[in-house]
């Protein structure tokens, strides 16, 4: 993360340029996200045909787009959901990846920190930030 030393005053128009492209960032998401579907309602209709399909425009750009649907399990009923499926299957269907329990991690001793480390990429992170309005007493 770049270090700048700065008056209050260079801080305040940074973290002013920030909010508002910020709030363009999000009307321009939400605007987006509306126009995405209503080309896809427009071009593909259908939404039950989950391929690549192809609309070409009168100037012979050619609009490609694709209906997506989410699937999620339900953790809770997994387990006797699977066993009731043939082993073949329980072993295919389901993927279970590894993923980092940070609670646990940030108590790991120094010596299991070292041997952990072994498997672990650190990389920065994009920083999360907020501008709080400040409470109005009355």
């Amino acid at each position: 993360m770049t270090q700048i030393q700065s008056t209050p005053e260079e801080i305040l128009e940074l973290c002013t340029k920030w909010f508002n492209t910020k709030k363009l960032l999000d009307e321009s998401k939400a605007l987006e996200l509306k126009l995405r579907k209503d080309i896809m309602g427009c071009c593909f209709p259908n939404s039950e045909d989950k391929s690549t399909q192809t609309y070409t425009l009168p100037d012979g750009y050619v609009v490609k787009g694709t209906h997506k649907v989410n699937v999620k399990l339900d953790a809770a009923a997994l387990p006797a959901t699977l066993k009731a499926l043939p082993k073949a299957i329980q072993d295919r269907i389901v993927q279970y990846k590894p993923s980092l329990v940070k609670k646990e991690y940030d108590n790991l001793s120094e010596e299991n920190l070292l041997i952990f480390s072994e498997v672990l990429t650190i990389t920065p992170g994009t920083p999360d930030l907020k501008i709080v309005k400040p409470k109005v007493v009355s």
